[in-house]
């Protein structure tokens, strides 16, 4: 419940961690599913291995009672956590395509089971480049497929962020290529591209439902990390709350949070200053995130 609510309790997780980790083998099929794709979503990395060790275990021992999309929702969760390797991984990967083999083309998935079948297969295959897929061509080229039609609407915040580069001085040779973009390799989303003197940067401005409280989300720091790795093009990610320190409606916007935290010019992580509504501000804090990350 506190992953499906996004609702930050750490505490909570480490102590049902510690009791859990030595009973993986008295969970049914679902608990399994339940249990690594809390600790995935929530992201909590302390998460002990010997605990995510023994699910894998488990569901290795359970696989003809696991259906296809929980064996993908465990992979998707260890792929999160970054916490097997690809050959652990082997047996799980091999009985979805034994399924698709056997099932004559009648293999049916959810639109979210294609998407993170498509993620864990770039962790297999592209993360890890000595990898062979395991996964059928054809049932890769409907998750890449199927990934690739995501809608993604225009929220404002993207709005806002997106006229306040076009607002920067031109002496910073910063220009807008587009929004929504997609990437050819990976098919993810790009937000918004920009390119600053012809050097091409992604943007992901990150509202509310990317965070646990203000850390990113397990789907965030997925996308996050496969964009860095596989896309040639340098990622910047804005994240709403650091944004709303300059807007009059910011407690409207972080209203089921319980700090607020205040930016200021040397870092986006320490003690923040509060600010309310100056679009200077704004301009200035893209600014000095872009020096940040060594872009200007």
């Amino acid at each position: 419940a506190f992953a499906t609510l996004s609702h930050p309790t750490p505490e909570y997780f480490e102590a049902v961690s510690s009791l859990a980790v030595s009973k993986p083998h008295t969970f049914i099929a679902q608990e399994l599913c339940n249990t690594i794709w809390s600790y995935a979503t929530v992201y909590h990395y302390n998460v002990d291995s010997q605990l995510t060790n023994g699910i894998l275990q488990e569901a290795i021992q359970k696989l003809e009672s696991l259906a296809s999309e929980q064996i993908i929702i465990i992979l998707w969760s260890m792929v999160v956590l970054n916490s097997i390797d690809t050959e652990s991984a082997v047996p799980l990967f091999s009985e979805i395509s034994k399924r698709y083999y056997l099932s004559k083309n009648k293999f049916q998935l959810s639109h979210e089971a294609l998407s993170q079948l498509h993620q864990v297969s770039m962790w297999y295959s592209e993360e890890h480049q000595s990898n062979e897929s395991i996964l059928p061509l054809q049932l890769r080229e409907e998750c890449f497929t199927n990934f690739s039609r995501n809608a993604n609407s225009i929220s404002n915040l993207q709005r806002d962020v997106v006229e306040t580069f076009q607002s920067l001085p031109s002496y910073l040779g910063i220009s807008v290529i587009a929004e929504e973009s997609r990437c050819k390799r990976t098919g993810y989303s790009i937000d918004v591209l920009i390119a600053i003197h012809q050097r091409q940067v992604a943007v992901e401005i990150d509202g509310p439902c990317h965070f646990v409280g203000y850390s990113p989300n397990g789907a965030t720091i997925l996308k996050h990390r496969q964009l860095s790795l596989l896309e040639s093009t340098p990622l910047l990610s804005i994240p709403y709350w650091e944004w709303d320190m300059f807007n009059s409606n910011a407690t409207n916007t972080r209203k089921n949070n319980n700090a607020s935290p205040h930016w200021n010019s040397t870092s986006n992580t320490g003690h923040f200053n509060y600010y309310n509504g100056d679009f200077k501000l704004k301009q200035s804090y893209l600014q000095q995130r872009l020096q940040q990350a060594s872009f200007l």
